[in-house]
């Protein structure tokens, strides 16, 4: 009795695997991509296809041309490095209107808990500094930013997921002292080397 083959065939999963090829740099920057194409390549069920591409030109991975051909667009390392100054201020943004001293602890425990792997305290980190806020709106923009590169990075790359979390430690040190120049610029150092392929391509 043959085994099963299981098909990505939702729109979620279809997403996910073209970003992750676009990341990758798999699909390269400029190259046209089709329906048929990326069914054939990637074993994937076509229906979900078309919704896929909609969704990944709509987060800017890919570009819809007056043609109608849809393109890989070219992720380089300055627009790496624009969203991680636009996600680290948005991040310290969120600090300005929460009383800081409260989470701090918590904060601390989610870096040194021993029962996480370091690549989830660094996802659980970023996660938790939108959900103190408890606003919806605020929570789907901010994991839509993590989404875009480093939540992919996190799952794809591999780096030294220690000193990542290690910068992270020194920007609650900051955040405690108030000192919210050093914690975004530790923000900043945590997510660079999270995000070192992209920026240095």
């Amino acid at each position: 009795m043959m085994n099963s083959i299981k098909i990505a065939n939702t729109k979620d999963e279809v997403s996910e695997i073209i970003k992750r090829e676009i990341i990758l740099g798999n699909l390269k920057a400029n190259q046209t991509v089709t329906q048929n194409d990326i069914a054939e390549q990637f074993g994937l069920s076509r229906m979900p296809i078309r919704e896929a591409f909609n969704e990944l030109v709509s987060q800017g991975f890919l570009i819809k041309l007056r043609s109608r051909k849809l393109v890989v667009a070219n992720i380089s390392s300055l627009t790496v490095i624009n969203y991680n100054e636009a996600l680290c201020s948005l991040e310290l943004s969120l600090f300005d209107n929460i009383d800081v001293p409260k989470y701090i602890d918590d904060l601390k425990l989610i870096l040194i808990a021993n029962d996480f792997p370091p690549k989830d305290k660094i996802l659980r980190f970023h996660q938790y500094i939108s959900e103190i806020i408890a606003d919806h709106f605020i929570i789907t923009m901010h994991y839509n930013m993590l989404n875009s590169f480093i939540i992919p990075c996190v799952k794809y790359f591999d780096f030294h997921t220690k000193s990542s979390v290690d910068e992270l430690k020194l920007a609650v040190d900051s955040l405690g002292k108030n000192d919210m120049i050093s914690f975004k610029n530790k923000l900043k150092k945590s997510n660079e080397i999270i995000l070192d392929k992209l920026i240095n391509q």
